[in-house]
């Protein structure tokens, strides 16, 4: 089955909450997440055509199949498989270190770049999640909350800051 999310990112919010969550498992169909920081204006978009090794950046959601996210359940995490490209989000270089760049590239479910858990933070609703990359500590992050067009997305340590924190709608 697969589930399909509209990913967003933006502005600086100040928050506090406790680290520790919940597994998140999606339920059937169509959701929409946003950013709790951006106000929910702005989407994870796959640049470039969907070309292998493009970025992954933030730009004002419109709804297109570039802002469509499939999460695909593997034993793992998920698989963030974009509906226009059909590739994955994944971590250039399979770095492991905060700043690593987020591209896409062509969707592999042995591959742990590509793989990610999601969870609920303690203390917020079941629709909100954060997206950690499978054995780190590592989270898909807009860089300073930036919600700047084109600002590409990386991976930070999970502070629990609310420019890692999406909301599934």
């Amino acid at each position: 089955m697969r589930r399909v999310l509209i990913l967003a990112a933006g502005v600086s919010v100040t928050a506090f909450f406790c680290l520790t969550g919940t597994s998140l498992a999606f339920s059937g169909g169509y959701h929409s997440a946003r950013s709790i920081a951006s106000g929910y204006t702005d989407c994870m978009t796959s640049l470039s055509q969907g070309y292998t090794g493009a970025p992954v950046a933030i730009y004002p959601c419109n709804g297109n199949g570039a802002q469509t996210w499939y999460f695909s359940w593997t034993p793992a995490g998920y698989l963030l498989e974009n509906e226009y490209s059909g590739k994955c989000v994944d971590d250039r270089y399979n770095s492991g270190s905060n700043g690593a760049a987020l591209i896409q590239y062509p969707c592999n479910p042995n591959d742990q770049a590509q793989l990610f858990v999601l969870s609920t933070p303690y203390g917020w609703s079941s629709d909100t999640f954060q997206a950690r990359k499978y054995g780190s500590n590592l989270c898909i992050d807009d860089p300073y909350g930036s919600a700047t067009p084109g600002q590409n997305l990386d991976l930070w340590s999970c502070y629990g800051t609310v420019n890692q924190f999406w909301s599934q709608g």
